[in-house]
């Protein structure tokens, strides 16, 4: 996640590693409030399917916070997932999942924009930021809205 998205959602929040979670996979197909695609960690089962993030520690009223900005119980629900830094370290980590998914939605560029920001400032692999680059996106209609969300990169 981009780390200016998030500070601006709960304040600080305190990265702890970059990690890999198996058999998922980064999909746009959460259908967010906007009618486009959100990102979403998909459980494939294939156990060479991955998904690159970042993991970070939050205090329980940040937790709580961040629940109630991302729609827990509305379109994401919560899970326990065991990650893997490069490194070998292994977390037990929070996840968001999505409960509201159509494969037909596609992101808005700027949504795309945040995911790309936080992959390429958290320094995931070239080849993974290049996939997330690939992902078709859509100009939101509401300029307002895109203002708006591109503001904390300035």
């Amino acid at each position: 996640m981009s780390v200016p998205r998030l500070q601006q959602r709960i304040g600080e929040a305190n990265l702890v590693d970059i990690v890999k979670l198996t058999s998922y996979q980064l999909r746009f197909h959460k259908r967010g409030m906007d009618g486009s695609g959100k990102c979403d960690a998909y459980y494939t089962g294939n156990s060479t399917d991955f998904v690159w993030g970042t993991i970070y520690q939050l205090g329980a009223s940040h937790k709580h916070q961040l629940d109630k900005i991302e729609g827990l119980g509305k379109g994401y629900l919560d899970k326990i997932v065991r990650v893997i830094s490069p490194q070998g370290k292994k977390y037990d980590a929070v996840m968001y999942y999505a409960i509201c998914i159509d494969g037909s939605l596609i992101p808005f560029d700027w949504y795309k924009m945040h995911v790309v920001y936080g992959a390429r400032s958290a320094g995931l692999p070239s080849d993974y930021l290049q996939m997330i680059e690939s992902v078709r996106t859509i100009k939101d209609a509401n300029i307002y809205r895109t203002h708006q969300e591109l503001l904390i990169y300035n």
